[in-house]
């Protein structure tokens, strides 16, 4: 499944209440394709919670891959950056606030109707876009805009079930409590030999249809390798308030110059900051004339469970760089590249520094890459 590709790792936080621990809910009982579409058309007027993400792959964090941001492959960012908890509140579309913090950080990602903020605690940087006015007669908000929302479980589980095809085996399995709520269990299992993957269990709020936790198990262990799920929600719809943003006193704005831009963390040259100030008078730069490169095309090899992803040259981090100094090189087609295999990742950087991703054995993601090398 192509959302799957360059996910997970080891270690995680189950939040799925055993029976051990409490008594199952006592839910009529559906069918797969019953609870399959319970999931696909849920909908809710908003929601806040926390979000827990524990994906550990024993790589350097693969995030700062061009076209892995918000603004390339939706799930990836978020399932690529380690153990963190996450405050999420959405209310309907063209609102959302995700936050996170740290000991000695804070970030936030906001965006309000046309008004977009990413602040940094540990850089004092604030990013501003405008959207430009696309608003329909209808009254639609601009709808087009990459953003964290796509971090959830539920978008998470959205994208997965929407690549459901005749290559993965789906079943119930018991009902449970996430957040104190009772959900099915979605699974998820490939039939194809070469994923990594043993299954993935969707937990799918009872009430809602809300997907509010994922899981997957690694093939080579059985154990569970990674999980992205609420550890608390509430479908009451934030105040609006809620939304609003300034920035901090002390802090540095710089406005984006475009979508892009603002995606990538604001204009890395040509600009002009102004320092955010109680002082109603303090000047406000011009926002940036110039747009950065526009992001870098995923290139994909395989279907299904099997799906690769490959990325332009100068995508890998120089930690992963570094990390793969030591490791032989091996052909790779016609080119040559290094490999490194974790429990359900692999990663192979091309001579040409062209990075490939994928939630397959090693073996499976030279064969996929050297179709395209």
């Amino acid at each position: 499944m192509v959302a799957l590709v360059g996910v997970f790792g080891v270690g995680a936080v189950p939040h799925i209440v055993s029976t051990a621990s409490a008594a199952s809910p006592d839910l009529p009982p559906l069918t797969a394709a019953e609870l399959l579409a319970k999931a696909r058309t849920a909908q809710t007027t908003g929601l806040s919670g926390t979000i827990t993400v524990d994906s550990e792959l024993g790589l350097p964090s693969l995030s700062s891959l061009p076209g892995l941001g918000a603004a390339g492959a939706s799930s990836l960012t978020t399932l690529l950056t380690g153990k963190h908890s996450v405050h999420v509140a959405e209310a309907g579309d063209g609102q959302v606030r995700f936050s996170t913090a740290a000991p000695l950080q804070e970030t936030n990602w906001v965006r309000n109707g046309p008004e977009l903020w990413s602040y940094d605690s540990g850089s004092g940087r604030v990013v501003h876009f405008s959207l430009p006015n696309e608003t329909s007669a209808a009254g639609a908000v601009h709808t087009s805009v990459p953003d964290p929302a796509h971090e959830t479980p539920a978008e998470f589980a959205r994208e997965l079930l929407d690549q459901v095809t005749p290559s993965t085996a789906v079943t119930v399995d018991a009902a449970a409590y996430i957040a104190g709520r009772p959900v099915y269990e979605l699974v998820l299992a490939p039939h194809d030999a070469r994923s990594t993957v043993q299954d993935v269990r969707i937990a799918v709020d009872a009430a809602t249809g809300l997907p509010l936790d994922v899981t997957v198990t690694a093939k080579s262990n059985g154990k569970l390798a990674f999980e992205l799920g609420f550890t608390s929600v509430s479908f009451a719809t934030p105040d609006a308030s809620t939304f609003s943003f300034g920035p901090p006193p002390g802090s540095t704005t710089v406005e984006a110059s475009s979508l892009t831009e603002f995606l990538q963390g604001g204009p890395a040259r040509h600009r002009r900051d102004r320092t955010s100030s109680t002082d109603p008078t303090a000047a406000a730069g011009p926002a940036a004339t110039t747009s950065p490169d526009a992001t870098p095309a995923l290139v994909h090899a395989g279907e299904d469970w099997t799906s690769v992803v490959l990325l332009p040259a100068g995508s890998a981090p120089a930690e992963l760089t570094a990390l793969l100094n030591n490791v032989p090189s091996i052909a790779v087609g016609a080119t040559h590249g290094r490999l490194l295999s974790t429990t359900l990742v692999s990663v192979l950087v091309l001579d040409d520094g062209r990075v490939a991703v994928g939630a397959v054995d090693g073996a499976t993601l030279v064969t996929q890459v050297a179709a395209l090398a």
